[in-house]
């Protein structure tokens, strides 16, 4: 049958936009998702995961009950002294799966920690502790939270 209407056009395909340039951070390399450690090694982020969980599998071997070493709470997660995102950063990614770099805490603890401008951390067990190996390990966090002493 004959259709009286002119076809529709073709839209033109979209041009793919370009590619941004990504700035780097310190410690990450291009856009590969491999991190540096501080002995020059590049790991990519399955390798952290699959250290970091065989790390957390030797700490915890045997135990059924974990306190929080913040409080003596039931603890309920691990907590990173120096958050796994500013290992990264400095360029110390190893520091994440260091048995020495979190510690067992409950939610309580685990928020004290992370948002530490509260000064909440200050009263914690795990305080000395923590910030002995902030100072050897990330001095400008070590910085940050010495003034709320």
């Amino acid at each position: 049958m004959f259709n009286p209407q002119p076809k529709p056009e073709k839209r033109a395909k979209k041009q793919p936009k370009p590619l941004r340039k990504v700035a780097l951070k310190r410690g990450k390399l291009g856009n590969n998702n491999h991190f540096l450690c501080s002995n020059g090694e590049k790991v990519t982020q399955s390798v952290i995961d699959r250290n970091l969980s065989a790390s957390y599998k030797e700490k915890h071997e045997g135990k059924l009950k974990f306190v929080c070493e913040g409080c003596g709470d039931q603890a309920i997660n691990n907590s990173h002294i120096i958050a796994q995102a500013r290992c990264k950063v400095l360029g110390k990614t190893e520091l994440i799966w260091d048995k020495n770099n979190y510690f067992n805490a409950c939610m309580r603890c685990h928020t004290a920690w992370e948002s530490f401008k509260s000064g909440e951390f200050v009263d914690m067990h795990i305080t000395p502790k923590a910030m002995a190996y902030l100072k050897v390990n990330d001095l400008e966090g070590w910085q940050k939270r010495i003034s709320y002493f």
